[in-house]
C-alpha cells in the first residue's frame, strides 16, 4: 500500500490557504499592470549552464539537475533573475526597451528545510530593463507602495540601496576584488537561514572569565553581549564605531582592539559562543537517540578557506557510538564541511548543565599580524550528515 504524503521541504495547499493566497497575487498583478508592466513566463526547466555560476557556490549546490532524456544537463529555476537575463538576450529585441515586466512564479531551492522555509515556493519580481532613468527607480518605490497599500498595510518602511554607492566605497577601501561577496554578505542580514533554529550564536564582550571580555573597546565604546545569529536566522555583525552606520547602527558592539599601544585597532572578534538548549538535555539524552555515530570531545589541528566556508576540523578524542551506547575510541579521525550546511545540520542540543567555555591565546588576523586572545562556549551539540574522515589513510 502506498503511504501518502509529500516530499519533505514541499507542501499542498487547502482551499483555506489556496483562496487568500490567490487573493494576494490577483492584488499584485492588478498593481503591476497600472504602471505597464507586462507579464511573462519561463519554463520550469533551463539549460544548467544558464543556471550555475550565477548565485556563488551555495546556490549551485542548492539548485535541482539532472539529465534529460536527450542527455543534457539541465536544471529547475533557483529564482526568477537568471531566467529574465536569458529571456531578455533572446528576445529583447523583439520586444524593444525599455522593456517593464512582471514574473510570478514558481522557483526550487534543494536547501536543508527548517521552519518556515521550503524547497519549493513562489516568488513575485518586477523589474523595467534597458533604461538609465532616475524615473524607473522612482516608479520602482512606487510600485512596492501602492502594492503594500493595496495588500491592506497602512505603516510600513521601504528602504532604497544604490548598489553603485557601495560599490564606491569598497574600491575606496581597495575591496573592488572583493565587491561580489562582501555585498551578498550585507544582503543576507536578517535574511540568511544561517543554521537550524537551535542555532543562537553570541558576541559578548562582557561574559565572566571569558578572554576578550573588558569593559570598553579600544574605540572607548562601553562593550555589549548581541546575538549575531539567532533561532538560526543571521541578525547581526560584529561592528566598531567606524562600521556600525553602515547597517543602520545608531552604535558599534565595541569590538575594536589593538593588541598594543603602537598598533592599529581594528575589528576583533567578540568572545563568541553558541547558547545552550533552554530545555535540560543531557549528554545521555543526546547519546541514547544516536544510532550510529562519532562523538567528538575537544579540538585540535584546524583547516580553514578565506571565506570561512569550507572547513576541515579534527578533535583531542573520538569515540564511536552505536545504538545510543559509547563502544570504543577512534583514532586519525577528522570531519569536514561547509558553513551554513553544518549548522543547519545541527537536530540536537544540550541544556545548560552541558555548556563549557573554552579559549586562544592567539587569534592572528590583521596586516601585520595582530594577536587577540577570545573565548567560545558551547553545551554538547549532534550533527547530521557530516563526512568523518580518516586521516591515516
Amino acid at each position: 500500500m502506498i503511504d501518502p504524503r509529500t516530499l519533505k521541504g514541499f507542501r499542498d495547499y487547502l482551499p483555506e490557504a489556496a483562496i487568500p493566497r490567490e487573493r494576494l497575487i490577483e492584488t499584485a498583478r492588478r498593481v503591476y499592470r497600472s504602471y505597464g508592466f507586462s507579464p511573462i513566463d519561463t519554463p520550469a526547466l533551463e539549460y544548467l549552464e544558464i543556471l550555475t555560476g550565477k548565485g556563488g557556490e551555495e546556490t549551485d549546490k542548492q539548485l535541482y539537475k539532472f539529465k534529460d532524456h536527450g542527455d543534457r544537463d539541465v536544471g529547475m529555476r533557483f529564482d526568477l533573475t537568471v531566467p529574465l537575463a536569458r529571456f531578455a538576450a533572446q528576445h529583447l529585441a523583439e520586444l524593444g526597451t525599455p522593456f517593464k515586466r512582471y514574473h510570478i512564479a514558481t522557483v526550487w531551492r534543494g536547501e536543508n528545510t527548517q521552519r518556515g522555509r521550503y524547497r519549493e515556493f513562489m516568488q513575485c519580481d518586477f523589474d523595467t530593463i534597458g533604461t538609465r532613468s532616475v524615473a524607473a527607480d522612482i516608479e520602482t518605490a512606487l510600485v512596492i507602495h501602492d502594492l503594500f497599500r493595496a495588500l491592506g498595510f497602512e505603516a510600513f518602511t521601504i528602504r532604497i540601496n544604490n548598489r553603485m554607492v557601495l560599490n564606491g566605497l569598497l574600491e575606496r577601501l581597495g575591496l573592488r576584488d572583493k565587491s561580489a561577496s562582501l555585498l551578498r554578505s550585507l544582503d543576507k542580514l536578517g535574511k540568511f537561514q544561517f543554521g537550524s533554529p537551535l542555532v543562537t550564536i553570541v558576541g559578548d564582550k562582557t561574559q565572566d572569565r571569558a578572554m576578550a571580555t573588558c569593559g570598553y573597546d579600544d574605540d572607548g565604546v562601553k562593550t555589549t553581549s548581541f546575538p549575531i545569529v539567532k533561532d538560526g536566522l543571521f541578525v547581526d555583525y560584529q561592528t566598531t564605531r567606524d562600521q556600525a552606520h553602515l547597517i543602520g547602527q545608531k552604535a558599534s558592539h565595541g569590538c575594536s582592539y589593538a593588541d598594543n599601544w603602537s598598533s592599529v585597532p581594528f575589528q576583533r572578534m567578540p568572545n563568541v559562543s553558541l547558547q545552550p538548549n533552554d530545555k535540560a538535555v543531557s549528554e545521555q539524552d543526546i547519546l541514547s537517540a544516536t544510532e550510529d555515530g562519532v562523538y567528538v570531545k575537544g579540538d585540535s589541528s584546524y583547516s580553514i578557506d578565506h571565506q570561512r566556508y569550507n572547513f576541515q576540523f579534527s578533535g583531542q578524542t573520538f569515540w564511536e557510538v552505536k545504538n545510543g551506547k559509547i563502544t570504543t575510541q577512534l583514532r586519525d579521525a577528522a570531519y569536514q564541511s561547509n558553513t551554513p550546511e553544518f549548522w543547519k545540520s545541527l537536530d540536537m542540543l544540550g541544556g545548560k548543565a552541558t555548556y563549557a567555555l573554552g579559549g586562544a591565546f592567539s587569534d592572528g588576523k590583521g596586516q601585520p599580524v595582530q594577536s587577540n586572545s577570545v573565548s567560545h562556549g558551547c553545551p554538547i551539540a549532534r550533527f547530521t550528515k557530516v563526512n568523518i574522515l580518516n586521516t591515516a589513510r
